[in-house]
């Protein structure tokens, strides 16, 4: 598992990690299984993907993860949280 970058480029956007925090925990839904996870809280600026209208505001959420974009003349800008957790057995 990797660490989260500090600065990464996606899908025609920069973005800059704030911050990042590693932690490890018995994940109850897998009987008690020990998992580790790293959370990252990032902004963002870049051009928005084609077929967005000219203004927009954004909000997303898909299992945990959630960015807020506002879109204005091309450009992107927002902030994300998101995380990588994974058995601990499974990355070693």
């Amino acid at each position: 598992m990797e660490e989260p970058k500090r600065l990464y480029t996606y899908n025609r956007r920069v973005f800059l990690t704030y911050r990042k925090e590693y932690s490890t925990y018995a994940n109850e839904f897998f009987g008690g299984e020990q998992w580790h996870c790293w959370e990252e809280w990032a902004v963002f600026f870049g051009f928005k993907v084609k077929g967005s209208p000219w203004f927009g505001i954004e909000d997303m959420y898909y299992d945990g993860h959630t960015m807020y974009i506002i879109n204005f003349a091309g450009l992107s800008f927002g902030k994300l949280f998101s995380y990588d957790a994974r058995p601990v057995k499974e990355t070693t």
